[in-house]
């Protein structure tokens, strides 16, 4: 464990100076401290002390992950909760970094404390209302978002950090210098250059053994943003732009996790949520190029800001004396796009002769585009640079070598110029060879991230050199943005007041049914089960088979038989038969990749295995109220309880009513979530025409005695997925290997199906639609019978359903309670059950859902109950049930 204790800034008149210790010893750090110097033209005096603190933590958290596990100590106390918002985005990074290097060591093992005066962040006075800073390092990114400030008509302060390292002579050189001198020149600008000693503070090798990254990968743009921050603070400007373009916002949900490219130091979301930091302030954290391609960027400077496409400095592999090295693969990107707009790189510095020399041996394409590789499982960093090696692979093939030769420099002799279009034509050759894809548009999407007042303007220079892509192509991108730097800042949000719940529901005694009445025979000795089953086709023929053909276990013919037949009903290649629905329940999680620490959004209102099989998993289940019209999950509710760590969503069909499963469909793809039916209850149910057990990526569906279809005991994994399919079928089977017995390569379980339940199942399944008609029928004569009694809310009937029990809401209206009108049907012998409590109300959760109300379910739990409705039910017991409804009504004191 390392202790980092931080000393209080000692801020002079043109310089603050940082310092800290850490115990033991680190090899990260060459010394403990950095300093910021400002020009003469910076009132640093005018920066308030809290905002250094977070100038402070800005610069330096990022270390804080390759520190792991530590302590960090301040002397000042942060307000409430923003402790946690500092960790949140450093669980955020390490989450990014773990996964980028094949590794998930993402246990949260940074502690934040502070102690003394609180730091409070204050509304700064703002001297100039569209004063803008832009941060501004020579680059393309950097100086195209300048000349798009200026074109939009504001004149921004571009601040640049200077802080030499010994491994780069990039911030030394008499280039940077001109290009310094030639932007104030040629653009409105006024450059403010602040100088640090941050990047010489720390061994830039130290993250390369655990990421395979330098720890300046991680830290320059948090420099670049701090400077600003000050600058913007001390001059009252409510602005602060860092250019961020497409291939950084690249991300991907994966294990419950928002993965982003590892350059996320200036990614959308770092600047989503430190603008929310900031926002007490009043300075906002933005960018101009969220939506466009590091290429888009290029071809606007070569053709819209032509007067300062000369002054791009990109390269920081360059040697004194170099305009650019002319030997890298940033050099080499810039020189084929120059010329495919019909731009010679010589502007820029870079020597054609001498780039190609060094990319002799460069296969275009080999590391990104060729091979089998499924686009869903790379990383954000292959998926960017997939993206820009088709770019250029299309400016290799719009090339041809005779336009290459004219920008040969002219002193070079005929051998190397012969050369260097020999090896061009080369690589254009295997280019050929490729079958590009189109050159994809601006992500206009990403514009709602932009300052409302440039927003319009940015839209129109953007449309006018690209077509926007298709929005499907990065709405999950954005969508990710949103909710993992929605995540990160929520702790600093308000809490909002709980909600009022009706007076009758206040009370959680209120909510929990009462003990079972006694069941008495009824008039006659009639006794109504609530449930049954009906064994009267192949059930006993194909039982008597395993008996005696001495199949009795799980390895028996009927299991895959009954596998096949159910699967195929419920429009799925795949079935994986087990021994309940709970433990479908868990190998459909198990087989999804659902894991420790993600999180499942659940109905409130549904049995508790939903739960159960959840909290199996080492997840957690987060509970999402009921729509009254349905008794399903209510789809509009999800979004508030999505969280960075959200994994899937199991989507319950109540009591056989299909799920709205376009609109959960519909938000699961838009934040990257997993679909789980529940189906337990629904065999035969459709939505939209599709059988449910089929609509989601993968179901679960309950044989239990009282299902539509059973088993005795049993449950099957749906799903169309092949990968699913074979990670259920290897768990249920204490994952035996199939290649030796006895041998094992994960944890799996003991769920497996016996030969005898699944030839009862493959009986049943062979009169699946008989059995389904059956409870359609039973609901039918309900309805009739119960239509006209007062106070009776009748369940829902939805297209598509099907009726597994017939269950009703017992209202105020009736005249007596749910668990009176239970009593006086048991004892005229007729059996009921109560909803389910919700789950939320449960004993071994209430701990874990402490404070949470869910109305809707509350209702539901404590008002219904449903009748038999078994398949043996007649048509004489189902008006016994009715009429036995009617004469407890009539025998209340309040209607008597």
């Amino acid at each position: 464990m390392h202790l980092i204790e931080f000393s209080h800034p000692r801020i002079g008149e043109h310089e603050v100076a940082f310092s800290w210790s850490v115990t033991p010893e680190t090899e990260l750090y060459e010394r403990t401290g950095f300093y910021l110097r400002f020009p003469e033209s910076v009132d640093i005096g005018r920066v308030p002390s809290a905002l250094w603190w977070r100038i402070l933590l800005m610069s330096l958290h990022a270390h804080w992950t390759l520190l792991r596990p530590c302590r960090v100590v301040l002397p000042v106390r942060l307000p409430q909760d923003e402790a946690e918002f500092w960790l949140r985005l450093t669980d955020a990074a390490v989450r990014t970094l773990e996964a980028h290097a094949g590794r998930d060591d993402t246990r949260r093992s940074i502690e934040l404390v502070g102690s003394g005066e609180e730091a409070t962040l204050e509304q700064q006075p703002v001297q100039r209302p569209d004063g803008t800073v832009s941060c501004f390092s020579g680059g393309r990114d950097s100086t195209t978002q300048a000349a798009m400030l200026c074109e939009l008509g504001v004149e921004p302060t571009l601040v640049s950090v200077t802080s030499p390292v010994d491994w780069s002579v990039e911030h030394e050189t008499p280039r940077r210098r001109h290009v310094f001198d030639e932007i104030r020149r040629r653009l409105p600008v006024e450059l403010v250059e602040v100088h640090s000693d941050l990047r010489t503070n720390y061994r830039n090798y130290f993250a390369l053994g655990h990421y395979g990254r330098g720890v300046n990968e991680l830290t320059d743009g948090l420099l670049y943003l701090a400077a600003a921050l000050a600058v913007a603070s001390a001059r009252g400007l409510r602005r602060v732009m860092m250019a961020s373009e497409a291939e950084v916002q690249e991300n991907v949900k994966r294990g419950g996790s928002v993965i982003q490219h590892p350059h996320f130091m200036y990614s959308a979301v770092t600047h989503r949520a430190l603008a929310a930091l900031l926002s007490p302030t009043g300075i906002a954290i933005g960018s101009l190029t969220n939506s466009i391609h590091q290429f888009h960027a290029q071809r606007l400077l070569a053709e819209r800001y032509s007067h300062v496409r000369e002054l791009q400095y990109s390269c920081y592999k360059l040697r004194p004396g170099q305009r650019a090295c002319s030997r890298c693969a940033a050099c080499r990107k810039i020189a084929l796009s120059l010329m495919t707009s019909g731009v010679s790189p010589s502007e820029i510095g870079i020597d054609v002769a001498e780039l190609m020399d060094a990319f002799a041996d460069w296969k275009p394409g080999s590391r990104y585009v060729s091979g089998d590789d499924d686009p869903k499982q790379w990383n954000p960093d292959r998926a960017a640079g997939r993206t820009m090696a088709m770019q250029e692979l299309r400016c290799l093939q719009q090339l041809a070598p005779e336009r290459v030769a004219v920008e040969i420099d002219g002193s070079r002799d005929t051998e190397e110029r012969e050369r260097a279009v020999r090896i061009f034509t080369s690589l254009r050759d295997r280019a050929l060879s490729y079958e590009v894809e189109p050159e994809p548009g601006f992500r206009e999407g990403y514009l709602e991230l932009a300052d409302p007042e440039l927003r319009p303007g940015l839209r129109s220079i953007l449309a006018a050199h690209f077509a926007p892509a298709p929005p499907d192509t990065y709405a999950r991108m954005l969508a990710n943005t949103r909710l993992l730097s929605d995540w990160i800042a929520r702790p600093l949000r308000p809490c909002e007041p709980a909600r009022s719940v009706p007076d009758r529901t206040t009370r959680l005694g209120d909510l929990i049914p009462g003990p079972e009445p006694e069941l008495l025979p009824g008039p006659g000795g009639r006794v109504v089960r609530v449930a049954g089953t009906l064994l009267d086709g192949n059930e006993l023929k194909y039982v008597s088979e395993c008996v005696r053909e001495n199949w009795v276990s799980s390895a028996g013919a009927f299991v895959k038989r009954f596998e096949d037949e159910f699967a195929a009903v419920v429009g799925c290649r795949y079935g994986v038969a087990c021994s309940s629905g709970t433990a479908a329940l868990h190998l459909a999680l198990a087989a999804a990749g659902v894991g420790p620490e993600d999180e499942v959004l659940v109905p409130a209102f549904t049995m508790i295995a939903t739960a159960n099989a959840t909290l199996y998993m080492g997840a957690r289940p987060v509970l999402i109220d009921a729509d009254p019209a349905t008794w399903n999950l209510d789809p509009e509710r999800m979004a508030d309880k999505l969280t960075s760590r959200t994994r899937a969503v199991t989507a319950v069909h109540t009591y056989g009513q299909p799920a709205d499963m376009e609109a959960i469909r519909s938000f699961a793809e838009r934040n990257g979530l997993l679909v789980i039916e529940d189906a337990a209850e629904a065999h035969g149910a459709r939505y939209h025409g599709a059988p449910v057990g089929s609509v989601g990526d993968v179901a679960a569906f309950s044989f239990y005695g009282n299902k539509i279809i059973t088993t005795g005991e049993g449950g099957i994994v749906t799903t169309n997925d092949r990968g699913i399919a074979d990670v259920a079928r290897e768990l249920r089977d204490h994952a035996f290997s199939t290649d030796r017995h006895f041998w094992h390569r994960r944890v799996g379980f003991n769920y497996r199906m016996t030969n005898l339940q699944a030839a009862i199942g493959l009986a049943q399944t062979e009169r699946f639609d008989e059995l389904v008609e059956r409870r359609r029928r039973i609901a039918e004569r309900y309805r009739h019978e119960l239509a006209a009694v007062e106070g009776l809310q009748l369940p829902p009937s939805l297209d598509g359903g099907v009726t597994w029990m017939f269950g009703v809401k017992v209202a105020e209206a009736f005249g007596i309670s749910r668990d009176e009108l239970r009593r006086a049907l048991a004892a005229r012998g007729i059996e009921t059950r109560t909803f389910f409590v919700p789950l939320h109300l449960q004993p071994v959760l209430l701990e874990r859902f402490a404070g949470q109300r869910y109305p809707v379910a509350e209702e539901l739990g404590r008002t219904g109950l449903y009748l038999p409705s078994g398949p043996t039910l007649s048509a004489e017991d189902i008006d016994c049930v009715a009429e036995a409804i009617r004469a407890a009504q009539v025998l209340t004191p309040s209607s008597a």
